[in-house]
């Protein structure tokens, strides 16, 4: 009896365990889904429309019955190498501009995707 009930319960962790590990890959595959639907979107836009206006923190974000939370960074870079500041070669303090782009589909640290973009101004969509 109790070798019969030490395998109906490793049967019954195994099955849930393996319940969790689905739904932590549906849940990823959303998440990269809508990370991949928000660089679209940025890709579309033309440098001058790359706004701090982008920026949102732990947006919501519904597909279906799932919650997952959109947070998008926008940054602009001064790269030292034409110079910095006012003692920049073009003028241009703003040498490109740098997107971050995480979805997360819990509090935990590593339920999340990300992806960096970088966005020059002679990009032409």
């Amino acid at each position: 009896m109790l070798l019969i009930t030490t395998i109906l319960l490793g049967g019954v962790q195994f099955f849930f365990g393996g319940r969790r590990l689905l739904q932590s890959a549906r849940l990823r595959r959303l998440a990269v889904i809508c990370l991949a639907e928000r660089a679209e979107y940025l890709r579309q836009l033309n440098y001058a429309q790359l706004a701090d206006s982008l920026n949102e923190s732990a947006t919501e974000v519904k597909y279906g019955q799932y919650s997952l939370w959109r947070t998008t960074l926008l940054q602009n870079v001064d790269d030292a190498l034409d110079g910095t500041g006012s003692a920049d070669a073009d003028a241009n303090p703003i040498d490109y501009k740098k997107v971050k782009i995480v979805v997360a589909w819990s509090a935990r640290p590593t339920d999340c995707v990300s992806a960096t973009i970088i966005a020059a101004e002679d990009y032409q969509p």
